[in-house]
């Protein structure tokens, strides 16, 4: 098995459109600086440019790169337009602790996180004067930037799927 890590950050994160596509166990993560997120096709689905200096959430999954599932998706991408490079992550594990007093009553919880700096490759958008280039997601998260589109917008994204 020949696997790389895979960031995901639109459709195909955990919670996307088309997260189905990726069975592997996926990991939150977070882009470096150096990477703006933004709205494509009246925001039907996201483009990830490497400019600016905001940070983008997505998802690692590691994913062999000689099984049906990878050439499907790697297809589907490059026929899009979506060019595969490799850029810097922090993966996020969370581990949530209760606290009890000496009584057994709950007190708190606290989210400790631990962060792993490494590479991954990630399909990218390379055409930042393309006309179908829409707003930025401002806060990076396209999973929570889509909760809030627009009817037609989810019209153009249902019938693209």
């Amino acid at each position: 098995m020949d696997a790389v890590r895979l960031f995901v950050y639109g459709t195909l994160r955990a919670g996307g459109g088309l997260d189905h596509l990726l069975t592997g166990q996926r990991q939150p993560a977070l882009t470096q600086p150096g990477w703006s997120l933004y709205e494509y096709a009246g925001g039907a689905y996201p483009v990830m440019i490497p400019i600016g200096s905001g940070c983008v959430r997505g998802d690692v999954i590691d994913i062999d790169i000689e099984s049906d599932e990878w050439c499907h998706v790697e297809s589907m991408e490059r026929r899009s337009g979506y060019h595969l490079t490799t850029l810097s992550v922090a993966t996020l594990t969370r581990t949530t602790v209760t606290m009890r007093d000496g009584i057994g009553q709950h007190v708190q919880d606290i989210t400790l996180t631990d962060t792993e700096v490494g590479e991954a490759i990630t399909f990218a958008w390379y055409h930042a004067d393309d006309d179908g280039i829409g707003p930025r997601v401002e806060n990076g998260d396209w999973i929570e930037h889509e909760a809030m589109l627009t009817p037609e917008a989810w019209l153009y994204r249902d019938a693209r799927l």
